[in-house]
């Protein structure tokens, strides 16, 4: 009986987390906007604890968009941006959403040429209706892009930083967490939903994803635990 354990608690662990994966899918389809933004699909990215929400709309190739995630601190900024022609941060065209000098939390474009350093530029895809939220920890950025015409699929790369200098957003980690925050999107294909709308600004499925994240882990941790005792 107790050499068996160990799978039986490997087997709980298993369960557990698809239960967990289930929960963060629908953390995404129950996030709620401000201003009654709502958007036809979402996906739980599987890095930084963010999410992106997006419409879009093939009559004029353009998406409408909701980009989710903590910064790195209270100081710090989000981005979210399309590579047109890798997979990486350099040569991306991105959105970063932070505080600004007058203390207002804007959106800016960069055109991402280095690593060494970066300030506001245009960006290849035409972007208008850029805001940001900021609510219990959690940033919202909010844009429409224009696409290239017939473009279903993107290069999309998102990150977070800690802060901020002169206006511009400070390097971000180099964790191998950061340096994976990268994937494809596809924007045809994407799992339908709709958020709830709601006058308040919405961070809540970011959260909720953190704590699903660290539930995962802790039931590894423990699964691991249990096999040595047994």
């Amino acid at each position: 009986m107790a050499s068996s354990s160990p799978f039986f608690f490997f087997y709980l662990f298993f369960s557990l987390c698809s239960l967990s994966i289930r929960s963060m899918a629908a953390s995404c389809s129950s996030a709620s906007f401000s201003k009654n933004r709502t958007y036809a699909s979402c996906e739980a990215l599987p890095h930084l604890s963010a999410a992106i929400h997006w419409t879009f709309d093939p009559a004029n190739s353009s998406i409408s968009l909701a980009f989710t995630a903590p910064p790195a601190a209270s100081s710090g900024w989000i981005a979210w941006a399309i590579n047109p022609n890798g997979v990486g941060m350099i040569g991306s065209q991105a959105l970063i959403a932070f505080r600004h000098s007058d203390g207002a939390l804007k959106v800016d474009t960069f055109n991402i040429t280095s690593y060494a350093s970066i300030k506001p530029s245009p960006i290849d895809f035409p972007s208008w209706d850029l805001e940001a939220e900021a609510s219990s920890g959690a940033m919202v950025l909010f844009a429409k892009v224009k696409l290239p015409k017939g473009k279903t699929e993107i290069n999309q790369v998102w990150q977070v930083g800690t802060s901020v200098t002169g206006g511009v957003p400070d390097k971000h980690a180099m964790s191998p967490e950061n340096m994976a925050a990268k994937g494809t999107l596809n924007l045809v294909k994407g799992q339908g939903v709709s958020t709830v709308p709601t006058p308040s600004p919405a961070a809540s499925g970011a959260h909720h994803l953190i704590f699903l994240r660290r539930r995962v882990a802790g039931l590894f941790l423990l699964a691991l635990l249990t096999v040595f005792i047994y």
